[in-house]
This record gives C-alpha cells, sequence and structure tokens, in this order.
C-alpha cells in the first residue's frame, strides 16, 4: 500500500476523532470503518472493540441499541470472521434493558410522547434480531446456553428478548431445549408481547427440528394446558359449566417424524401418558 493512502487514511480517521458530538463520531467512523484496509486488517478487531465500548456513552437507551446494531452490521461486512465485539454489544443491550428502562428520564419520555412501556420495548425488536443474529451466526450450542443464562434475571424485555433468542439461533438447538423455553413462555408477564407470538416461534423451530424423542409428549401436554389455562381464564364467571372441553385440533402439516398417532386430539385434564388410548 502506498504510503501517501496510508498518511490519507490516518488523516481522515484523526479527523473524525476531533467531532465533539459522539453519536455523530461513531457513525461517521463506523461508515467508514473498511478504510482501515488501508492501514493493515489487523487494525479491524482493535477498532470494533473500541466502537463497542463508545456506544456506552450514548444516553438514549434506544439510540444506543441500534447505534450497537449498525456496528455489528458493518462488522459483519468489512470483518465476518471477528467476534470480538459481539458480546459486549450483546451485554450492553442488556444492561440497558435492565437498568435504564425504568429510570426516571425514559418513563418522563415515554410520558410526553404517550407511549406505554410495552410498546416502547417493542421498538427494541429489530435491534435485537440483528445483534443476536450476528451472534448466533455459526455458533456453538454452549453460546445458547450462555445467552439464555444471562437473560434469566431481566426484569423487563423478557419476551421480546426470548423471540429474538428463538428466531435467531439454529432450530436444533432451540428444539432441544423446547420444554424449558416452553415453561419460561408460560410464565413470561409481558402484557406488551403476546404470548401466542412466542409460541408461534417456538413451534417454527420444532417443526423445522425434531425435540428430543422423550421430550415430545411433554411439551404438548405443556403447551395444551396453558392454551386450556388461557382460554378458562377468560371466561366470565358461573360459564365454565356451559363451555365444552377445548379440543386440540391436529397440526395441519405435520412433521414426518411424529407419527399421527401420538397426536393426541382432545385436550384432556390431565396429562397424557405413553400407553394412552388417545396416543395410540
Amino acid at each position: 500500500m502506498p504510503e501517501s493512502a496510508k498518511e490519507t487514511c490516518r488523516n481522515w480517521f484523526f479527523k473524525i476523532a476531533s467531532i465533539r458530538e459522539l453519536i455523530p463520531r461513531f457513525y461517521v467512523e463506523c461508515a467508514i470503518l473498511r478504510c482501515y484496509s488501508f492501514l493493515t486488517t489487523g487494525e479491524y478487531s482493535g477498532a470494533l472493540v473500541r466502537l463497542a465500548a463508545m456506544a456506552r456513552g450514548i444516553g438514549d437507551p434506544l439510540v444506543a441499541a441500534y447505534a450497537r446494531c449498525y456496528l455489528c452490521r458493518v462488522g459483519v461486512i468489512v470483518a465476518p470472521s471477528i467476534r470480538d465485539h459481539l458480546m459486549p454489544c450483546f451485554d450492553d443491550l442488556l444492561l440497558t434493558l435492565t437498568d435504564q428502562i425504568g429510570t426516571e428520564a425514559v418513563r418522563n419520555a415515554l410520558s410526553t410522547q404517550r407511549t406505554s412501556v410495552p410498546h416502547y420495548l417493542l421498538l427494541y425488536a429489530p435491534a435485537l434480531d440483528w445483534l443476536l443474529g450476528c451472534l448466533a451466526h455459526s455458533a456453538s450450542e454452549s453460546l445458547l446456553d450462555t445467552v439464555l443464562e444471562r437473560c434469566a434475571d431481566m426484569s423487563s424485555g423478557n419476551a421480546v428478548l426470548l423471540n429474538s433468542i428463538m428466531a435467531s439461533f439454529r432450530a436444533g438447538f432451540i428444539a432441544a431445549r423446547a420444554v424449558e423455553l416452553a415453561r419460561k413462555i408460560r410464565d413470561m408477564n409481558d402484557v406488551g408481547f403476546p404470548q401466542h407470538v412466542l409460541y408461534c416461534s417456538l413451534g417454527h423451530c420444532v417443526a423445522v427440528a425434531d425435540p428430543p424423542e422423550d421430550q415430545k409428549l411433554v411439551l404438548l401436554n405443556e403447551v395444551c394446558s396453558t392454551h386450556c389455562t388461557y382460554r378458562l381464564g377468560r371466561l366470565p364467571p358461573n360459564t365454565l359449566e356451559q363451555v365444552p372441553p377445548p379440543i386440540c385440533l391436529p397440526l395441519p402439516f405435520p412433521h414426518p417424524s411424529l407419527p399421527l398417532t401420538s397426536l393426541p386430539f382432545p385436550s384432556l385434564p390431565v396429562p397424557l401418558e405413553v400407553g394412552h388410548p388417545y396416543c395410540g
């Protein structure tokens, strides 16, 4: 590389470093990050990690989330093999959802804009999808366990985050933990995110990849029991005796590995067991 090209490149990055405002400086440097190739390809890793740390200085949590999203997008384009910045970005985003959402400044801003907290959390979904998509690309199964463990203690945004996790990681990894995730969905209390969307995402994964054989019936009973509880909970008082027992209809397109005889058509009040007449 000619020395004049290197000198011009350094000059531009020095000019960017002189920008006083954080957000313009962050985005301009991200936009020309590919120019580090004029210096050396080894600069990419250090620059991505430094920019990930720079995003912590952005005060608005939603703006910071999309700044990290853009950084991950640029990282995939210029250096797809470098992943050092992905987990710090994800950890910072979790910290944002846990600590900053409930602050007085955020609540005052939402009140001014007449926006509810559940609706506000939905605005994080595209950024989460992209960040987790980058993190899950060619990732090992142990990384999914790490992500789920770090999300266990979150106080807000659980449903949005869990849906992004199920949509981003390989279906086989999700199907292997289908019962665990179904119980997480059952215990979700995020009013702003529909529970059926989470079940739909989980169902897509177990349709693509088989869950463990000994968990198929447990998973089906877990989902059906939640559905029955939800239906009965919405009924007005003194009408339970007038309602026929709910029916679990067969799947419109059964998975090839799941025989039709194993699909329990009526939803019984007790868990189905292997050998039950409805199980074939």
